[in-house]
């Protein structure tokens, strides 16, 4: 998840909460209330803008920490020279209770942060976000999202284009998204091509039926059928299954429809090693060149580091291997910077 992601939802907890505030709002009348119109462009203040990242972000945290942090800066940058007429407005959908941030995530967490940062200043005014507002299913809102961040300037990588596609295949034909699923318009927006598609839709609909010829296979539900999708009414899996599916990555989905176990390659020091210099060169790069540039530098990367790699401890479950990983990639990155950080692994 991105630094803007609060509170911090899964895909399926924001789902449902969008969905009930379509069922029991007024999703096609927005609440301008707050949202004033100068000179033809509206502009909102921050606090009533929501952001969901899980559902409405197709970029994964690796390896873009860096430009991240740069994007935000030059925006910033932008706000002192110009103020916010400079920015191209936020798209904001209303889901019937509240807006939520479809494209422009780093434009407001720019302007939030400089917000916060001259808040002090005297006679210091707060800059509202230029928006644009939209209405519509949530799966029309995703496509916009889609769309937008295709013609980003920090550009969606190959890799989280195909993850994002794989998920947005698995909603629909899983029954989670409402709305059709033109496949020649879908290539337009995620950038990959028919094939691929048509090949992940046969990959969903594998992993369905292995799931079905499983001894202990997961509910099946009696809904929607999504047109085209190939299965019976009642032969969806239920929703907590479909979500689950839509989080591999399409690589890991591959490899569980041919029924090949994550385990079952035999993982030799060699490639656990070449897996390790992989990491290391994404942080390196992510990072950029000051992160070690000094003792006090590479102490702090080292923390920050560790901080982040608490979040996945859990998923681990403190793992000698993991551990000991961690260990080989941060003296890796650092060198003996970072040797005193031995004991928090212990």
């Amino acid at each position: 998840m991105t630094q803007f992601d609060n509170p911090k939802k899964s895909m399926q907890e924001a789902y449902d909460e969008l969905e009930q505030d379509m069922q029991e709002g007024s999703p096609s009348e927005p609440d301008m209330s707050r949202i004033v119109n100068l000179e033809g462009v509206l502009y909102a203040p921050d606090d009533i803008l929501k952001v969901r990242t899980a559902v409405f972000q197709p970029r994964s945290l690796q390896g873009q920490l860096g430009e991240e942090a740069h994007l935000t800066r030059e925006i910033i940058d932008a706000l002192k020279r110009g103020g916010a007429e400079v920015l191209d407005p936020v798209v904001i959908w209303w889901s019937g209770r509240r807006f939520i941030v479809v494209d422009g995530h780093h434009r407001l967490i720019a302007i939030r942060k400089y917000n916060h940062e001259n808040r002090q200043r005297k006679g210091f005014r707060k800059i509202r976000v230029p928006v644009t507002v939209i209405t519509g299913e949530i799966a029309e809102a995703k496509v916009h999202s889609t769309r937008e961040n295709a013609k980003a300037k920090l550009s969606l990588r190959k890799e989280d284009r195909v993850n994002w596609a794989w998920k947005q295949v698995v909603l629909h034909f899983g029954g989670v998204d409402r709305g059709k699923f033109v496949m020649a318009q879908r290539c337009r927006d995620l950038h990959v091509s028919e094939r691929l598609l048509q090949q992940m839709k046969a990959t969903f609909k594998k992993l369905v039926e292995l799931d079905a010829a499983d001894p202990d296979p997961v509910p099946r539900v009696d809904r929607r059928n999504p047109a085209g999708a190939g299965f019976e009414p009642d032969n969806l899996p239920d929703r907590e299954w479909v979500f689950a599916i839509s989080e591999l990555s399409w690589g890991r989905a591959q490899r569980m429809a041919e029924g090949v176990s994550e385990f079952d390659e035999e993982f030799t020091n060699e490639k656990r090693q070449r897996a390790i210099d992989a990491a290391v060169i994404k942080l390196t790069r992510a990072l950029g060149p000051e992160a070690f540039s000094d003792p006090r530098s590479a102490e702090i990367t080292g923390e920050a580091i560790l901080a982040i790699s608490n979040r996945f401890l859990e998923l681990a479950g403190w793992s000698p291997d993991f551990l000991g990983s961690m260990k080989q990639a941060l003296h890796a990155l650092s060198g003996d910077n970072l040797a005193g950080l031995d004991e928090d692994f212990e």
